[in-house]
């Protein structure tokens, strides 16, 4: 009888001190939500809200809090000068991300890593991440849509933001259609 229990013990015990912990899934919505100037459509992280603000929001496409107001996600369209627009090409969202991210740096923000491009859904994003001596956390991607350039900026704050946001941001992502 012992020596059946010895085995099956370690296997308990080997499997309850593993050292993997699974990343939590972030829920979505089941259905598709329509932006405001209706190019985008995407579906929203479950319980989060839509904001409607009074106050000028020329360009944002779409704006998204956390029912706990700690972390939100954002769409816009970047503007840009009509010379700079007619001829807006993968490499001039590459230099607008860049230049992006250098405006903000200059708001308490410093970058965690430089401008890099990936590639989702056949769509090229240029992103960076930053964070502040608070401990917040905010990741801008900017890509090119129905021949515009738009910027996506998810943050959270608080020193726990960690892999979360980037979680979060790529998911966003891969969820918004156009």
């Amino acid at each position: 009888m012992m020596r059946g229990i010895l085995p099956l013990t370690f296997a308990v015990l080997a499997f309850s001190c593993s050292t993997t912990v699974p990343v939590p899934e972030i829920p979505f919505d089941d259905g598709y939500q329509i932006s405001r100037s209706s190019l985008f459509q995407y579906k929203a992280p479950t319980g989060w809200l839509e904001v409607s603000d009074a106050r000028d929001t020329s360009g944002v496409e779409l704006w998204l809090v956390s029912p706990d107001f700690r972390q939100s996600l954002e769409v816009r369209r970047v503007s840009l000068d009509e010379s700079l627009q007619e001829g807006l090409a993968a490499e001039s969202a590459e230099a607008v991300a860049r230049l992006l991210a250098e405006m903000t740096r200059g708001d308490n923000w410093a970058m965690k890593d430089s401008v890099t491009e990936f590639v989702g859904g056949g769509q090229a994003y240029w992103s960076c991440e930053m964070s502040n001596p608070t401990g917040d956390l905010q990741r801008v991607s900017v890509f090119v849509a129905d021949e515009r350039c738009f910027e996506m900026r998810s943050y959270m704050r608080g020193p726990a933001a960690g892999g979360r946001t980037l979680t979060l941001h790529g998911e966003f992502l891969r969820m918004l259609h156009w």
